[in-house]
């Protein structure tokens, strides 16, 4: 790794970090929900040069409780221009996942808030989705090759692969980003990873510090 200054201040202004810590061997950052997510993914210093695809854990909204504003940074995208002779310029909302959507507490939502305040109970986890990398770079793959299978790994068989193509992805790379929002702070995204993020990179988060 390049940079030498992933962890200075300037940069997690820069990236609106509110604060970072270590919980089980993951880095925990803690940002703004909305486009400062997408725009640490996009642009942070340890992600350049990786390609991210979804993970196979679904992603999760708890929609008993909040709901998705319509204020992304690329919300234009959202709107598809309908086919109808009536009104030509009429759109329609998709629906997409996106690491910039915002959230909203409902009036459900706010009441169950104050219970729990009052209860002391559990924060209640409204948002999570993870995403992984490719592996379309120079990864350490499980069967111990850099950026390909070895020729006694069972992927390495075309008919293999296919038929278990989504363990194939946690194969090529096990490094995943996870997104974590709850109901007492809406307002914050919590974004986590390992910080021994990315292998096979030398230098690992800890000797960047």
């Amino acid at each position: 790794m390049e940079s030498q200054d992933l962890w200075d201040n300037q940069t997690l202004k820069e990236f609106q970090v509110k604060n970072y810590s270590i919980i089980n061997n993951n880095y925990v950052f803690k940002l703004p929900t909305g486009y400062p997510v997408l725009n640490f993914i996009e642009n942070f210093p340890l992600f350049h040069n990786i390609k991210f695809t979804k993970s196979t854990s679904k992603r999760y909204i708890n929609k008993k409780y909040v709901s998705k504003c319509n204020t992304a940074y690329k919300y234009s995208n959202w709107l598809r221009k309908n086919n109808s002779k009536d009104n030509e310029n009429s759109c329609s909302l998709c629906s997409t996942n996106r690491l910039d959507d915002e959230y909203e507490i409902n009036a459900y939502g706010i009441e169950k808030l104050r219970y729990n305040t009052i209860k002391k109970k559990k924060d209640i986890k409204i948002f999570s989705w993870k995403i992984r990398c490719s592996g379309e770079n120079e990864c350490l793959r499980e069967c111990g090759e850099i950026g390909k299978c070895s020729e006694h790994c069972k992927f390495s068989d075309k008919k293999y692969l296919n038929k278990h193509y989504k363990d194939f992805q946690k194969h090529k790379c096990k490094e995943v980003v996870s997104f974590n929002v709850f109901l007492s702070d809406v307002q914050t995204t919590e974004i986590s990873f390992s910080v021994n993020f990315h292998k096979p990179i030398n230098q690992t988060l800890n000797s960047l510090k």
